[in-house]
């Protein structure tokens, strides 16, 4: 017996039915009969459309239920019911037989006779939630779900975009309904890669992985898992699925896409097993698995492993059509990890075909729809690609002789080549190259020899310049190289230079090359040659470059005068002083010497540097005197020596004036025997002063300046030392220190802006125990070593008692020993520790005597 149904439902289904009737449209074909009835109803004229609906009952099952729907609405409840079992009774097989039961069950509602309207629901309830209606109300959402999911056809331009997102939600819905597992199979799949298509990686991988859990039989689980580890696999497992070889393939492509390459690599090595066993003719399969395998290994191993997973693709599928890609790619992975030999014959092998098979067949010539390129012409490109790149690899290896080889092959072999030119160019530059290589080896006979044949074959190559400038300095680095060896020719390799030189400036004017040129020429005209006149014209004529600027300034150094004078040491008592005169375009100087009290000048100044400050022109000098320069020339700077005749024979200091011209420069002079040596600390300053001449201490007096005011005088005694605390040296910066004797003066400075102050010695010790634990009362054993100070420093006492003494947590004595200290100042002594405590609260110090 069928269960009942509940009244509410039923009214429900019948309600809806009579909203679908009455929202209808009428067909264009009906009976004006049908058509006026239907009108009728529509006016809620009940009993006339029954009666007008009446000749149509027999042939139009649509008639016959719209009759007994009026008589239902006239409340004529009997009539309708035999109306519509008689519609039934007629059209049994009617697409209106289902809302013609919802009708009668209605009437038999109206009319209390409930058993039967229940048994009418019940049935049609049966029907509507049936297992057979759910498999094609799936199989309907499936077909929809399948069509939006679709990628158009390349020549379908009218045809919609694919809706994923909508696909998986169709999908999932039929895996929440009551479906058959061979429907389950199917739908669990498509889930899986719904997901991968919208790159939710993560909702993939668990799908896929749910999907083999279920469907797969040799599925032991995730990488990684326990069960994965020990191979253990389902007991009694279910029929296997009918995508489970799809399933892992795409669970390998979402593990790559998730960064995942070490288990995507061991997915595809099971797959790969899996297919040898159950599948061997399924080489698509098998191929796609070993790209994953490739994939894998770039993106987490060494290049070696990539190469390896390659040749064992193209081992195992030499014609599949991403063989040509894989024998490249082995070739471009060893040049890229700088692998040269092995590359070269790697690339060889692939333009030669010797790891794979290619078919040219109708689908190789075919463009591709989005490049527009066929497999053909895109292998013929590659092939081009890697015979270029051979010149490459063999011109970074300073194999310039091969590199011109591969290129001219290419040349040869590709004239329309997309690298035709680069090829074309790398021989230049192969060329240039190998003339740079001689220059490099120091071969300039070959380095000559290449590159006249290089101007020869490309006169307008950018680099022509370049070879007439090294040309040239070929020449220079000769000569300086014969200058250096002190042997002849040197002139005759600088001339060769500037001839060289002016051959790339006359043809090449304006060029960079040109500006280096013609101011090299100008400085070995003046510093080579000693052809200064030769120098100055080189150097105005340079007006362009980056070298005209530098020329501009020898230009205004050679033209100009210039005079500068120093003094190059303090001189002794027995020596006569003299000064270092430089002139260029003097010919001739006028000197003047000046007395200077240096000890007044110390307090003014706090320094003796800077006497060019001084105001001497209203000083009288000691004497004056002019010296013309015999070896004057025009434009050369010079040199001289000028004795100072100083009046005595002892100590003396002085100012000395010289003029040429507009020009002056001054300098001290002093003669003087005494030397200092000056240190400091924060807290007190030593000088030491000594007569060098006669190789002793020195009694000389002292002023003390920390370079803005005196902060202390002082004198040596018989030992040469002067030892001082001094204010202020807290504080200062630097100490300048003047001293001043009948055998001279001399000055000393240092910086003490970075000392710091030290801090003074103490006794020292390490106290240790015996061993780092002890049992609850064992007697502690204690060792130590002990320093003292003296005199500054540490030192080891020697068989002197130090008192030892143990404190417990609050300070309260509870041991004390004497003890003994050897020659290495260690010593060994024993005390106890009450039970319970811990030798880590205590305090143990010792004391000196």
């Amino acid at each position: 017996m069928l269960p009942p149904v509940p009244f509410r439902i039923a009214l429900s289904l019948t309600l809806s039915g009579l909203a679908l009737i009455s929202a209808a449209p009428p067909a264009a074909a009906q009976a004006d009969a049908v058509a006026s009835g239907e009108q009728q109803l529509q006016a809620r004229e009940f009993a006339a459309a029954a009666a007008t609906l009446a000749p149509a009952v027999d042939k139009d099952p649509r008639a016959a239920y719209l009759r007994a729907t009026a008589l239902f609405l006239d409340k004529d409840y009997p009539g309708a019911e035999s109306a519509a079992k008689a519609a039934l009774e007629r059209h049994p097989e009617s697409g209106w037989r289902h809302k013609t039961r919802y009708l009668l069950a209605r009437a038999f509602i109206e009319q209390a006779k409930h058993r039967e309207a229940e048994a009418i629901y019940a049935a049609e309830a049966g029907r509507i939630f049936s297992t057979e209606r759910k498999q094609a109300l799936a199989g309907r959402l499936i077909e929809f779900a399948d069509k939006l999911s679709r990628e158009p056809a390349p020549g379908e331009l009218d045809a919609l975009p694919p809706d994923h997102a909508k696909a998986l939600d169709l999908y999932k819905q039929v895996l929440g309904m009551e479906v058959t597992r061979a429907l389950r199979d199917e739908i669990l799949f498509k889930v899986g890669a719904t997901h991968a298509r919208l790159d939710q990686t993560p909702d993939a991988i668990n799908t896929l992985r749910a999907y083999l859990d279920e469907f797969d039989p040799r599925w032991a689980g995730p990488v990684g898992s326990d069960a994965r580890r020990r191979g253990q696999l389902k007991e009694n497992p279910a029929p296997a699925g009918a995508h489970r070889f799809e399933a892992r393939a795409a669970l390998i492509e979402a593990q790559l896409s998730a960064g995942e390459p070490a288990a995507a690599r061991q997915n595809a090595d099971d797959l790969l097993e899996l297919l040898a066993a159950e599948r061997p003719a399924d080489r698509e399969a098998a191929a796609a698995a070993r790209l994953a395998r490739v994939r894998s290994f770039v993106a987490d191993r060494p290049v070696e492993q990539q190469i390896d997973a390659r040749r064992a693709f193209l081992k195992a599928h030499p014609v599949h059509p991403e063989a040509p890609e894989q024998a490249r790619a082995i070739a471009v992975s060893l040049a890229d990890a700088g692998r040269a030999d092995e590359a070269v014959p790697a690339l060889e092998a692939f333009i030669a075909g010797a790891d794979y098979e290619f078919i040219a067949d109708e689908k190789a010539t075919a463009p591709d729809p989005e490049t527009g390129v066929s497999p053909a012409e895109r292998l013929e490109k590659w092939k081009q690609e890697a015979a270029h790149r051979i010149g490459q690899i063999r011109f970074g290896q300073g194999k310039y002789g091969e590199a011109i080889e591969a290129w001219q092959a290419y040349v040869a072999r590709y004239p329309n080549g997309a690298e035709w030119a680069a090829s074309q160019q790398g021989i230049v530059d192969s060329e240039f190259q190998m003339a740079l290589g001689a220059v490099a080896e120091g071969d300039e006979k070959t380095a000559r020899e290449r590159f006249d044949a290089f101007l020869k074959k490309y006169p307008l190559d950018r680099r022509a310049a370049q070879v007439l400038f090294t040309l040239g300095q070929m020449h220079m680095a000769a000569a300086e190289k014969l200058d250096a060896d002190g042997k002849g020719g040197a002139e005759r390799r600088y001339a060769e230079a500037i001839d060289e030189w002016a051959r790339l400036i006359s043809k090449y004017p304006g060029t960079e090359e040109a500006s280096l040129a013609l101011y090299r020429t100008g400085v070995i005209y003046s510093e080579k040659l000693g052809r200064l006149e030769d120098g100055l014209a080189a150097f105005k004529r340079l007006n362009w470059g980056s070298w005209a600027a530098p020329a501009a300034g020898r230009v205004t150094l050679l033209s100009e005068r210039s005079l500068g004078v120093a003094t190059e040491r303090t001189f002794r008592t027995d020596e006569g002083p003299e000064i270092a005169v430089i002139t260029r375009n003097i010919d001739k100087v006028k000197v003047a010497l000046y007395p200077l009290n240096l000890e007044q000048y110390f307090r003014k100044t706090h320094a003796l540097g800077r006497v060019d400050h001084l105001d001497i022109d209203l000083i009288q000098p000691l004497k004056t005197w002019e010296v013309e320069f015999e070896d004057y020339a025009k434009y050369r700077e010079l040199t001289h020596r000028i004795p100072i005749e100083v009046p005595g024979e002892g100590a003396f200091a002085g100012v000395v004036k010289v003029e040429g011209g507009d020009w002056s420069a001054t300098t001290l002079v002093m003669r003087s025997d005494v030397e200092l040596i000056v240190k400091s600390s924060r807290r007190e300053a030593l000088v030491y002063a000594e007569d060098m001449l006669k190789g002793e201490a020195a009694g000389v007096e002292l002023l003390i300046s920390d370079g803005s005011k005196i902060v202390g005088t002082g004198k040596t005694g018989a030992d040469g030392v002067f030892r001082s605390r001094l204010e202020g040296l807290q504080s200062m910066d630097s100490l300048r220190v003047f001293a001043q004797s009948e055998r001279g003066v001399a000055t000393n400075l240092i910086q003490i802006g970075a000392l710091q102050f030290s801090s003074g010695l103490t006794p020292r010790g390490y106290l240790y125990p015996d061993k780092p634990a002890y049992r609850p009362g064992e007697p502690v054993n204690l060792r130590g070593i002990l320093r003292e100070v003296a005199e500054g420093s540490y030192v080891v006492p020697g068989q002197k008692a130090w008192e030892v003494r143990v404190a417990d947590p609050s300070g309260r004595l509870i041991a004390s020993a004497e003890v003994e200290l050897d020659r290495f100042g260690t010593f060994e002594t024993g005390f106890g520790l009450p039970r319970g405590a811990q030798l880590g609260d205590y305090t143990i110090t010792a004391r000196p005597p």
